[in-house]
């Protein structure tokens, strides 16, 4: 078998099979993943490195494969944010609602409008939401998430804060910080 790291996407001191890559990049103790807890809500954002999303698309992406996928994706910096329910008993979809409209004007918002709610805060700048795509689980999964992208303005790996203006949902100014040295430790996606 024949190793290849990939580093070109990004920084990293230690060497991962693709497994171990994927689990050490989702566990919230190294840092790519914040939550924290406001009213009824769970809020959680998740920094996805390139090679994330390329062994998302295809797990048995080839070294050359990668490179190129994560040169055509360098324009964006990607995230997850999700949205928890802290009662067990109850869906995301389901609080606050009084009546059924509610609930479709929920889902309206998350669909079409939480996108101008959304903003990253990497280092001086201010970044718009460039897109927002709604993963719909039908009340199937304990949260809703939102796969996010913003322009990627710095090749440097500043602090990235995820600010999103709650104020429909009840919850006023959340703000969601990943700071630089945690996105600089990630480790090298070993290929083989």
């Amino acid at each position: 078998m024949i190793a290849f790291s990939i580093t070109s996407c990004g920084g990293g001191k230690t060497d991962l099979d693709k497994h171990s890559y994927v689990s050490w990049v989702q566990n919230p103790e190294n840092g790519l993943v914040k939550e924290k807890q406001i009213g009824d809500y769970g809020l959680e954002v998740q920094y996805r490195p390139l090679e994330l999303i390329a062994l998302t698309e295809n797990n048995e992406i080839q070294l050359e494969e990668m490179k190129s996928r994560c040169n055509e994706l360098s324009d964006s910096q990607y995230f997850n944010f999700k949205l928890k329910s802290n009662d067990p008993l109850l869906k995301v979809m389901d609080i606050g609602n009084v009546d059924e409209q509610d609930y479709y004007a929920k889902l309206e918002y998350f669909t079409n409008g939480i996108q101008q709610d959304l903003k990253l805060i990497d280092g001086n700048d201010t970044l718009i939401c460039m897109f927002s795509v709604f993963e719909r689980t039908y009340d199937l999964a304990p949260y809703v998430t939102f796969a996010l992208a913003f322009e990627n303005q710095s090749q440097n790996a500043g602090d990235k804060t995820l600010y999103f203006d709650g104020s429909k949902l009840g919850l006023g100014p959340v703000y969601l910080k990943i700071e630089s040295n945690e996105i600089k430790n990630t480790p090298n996606l070993i290929l083989g």
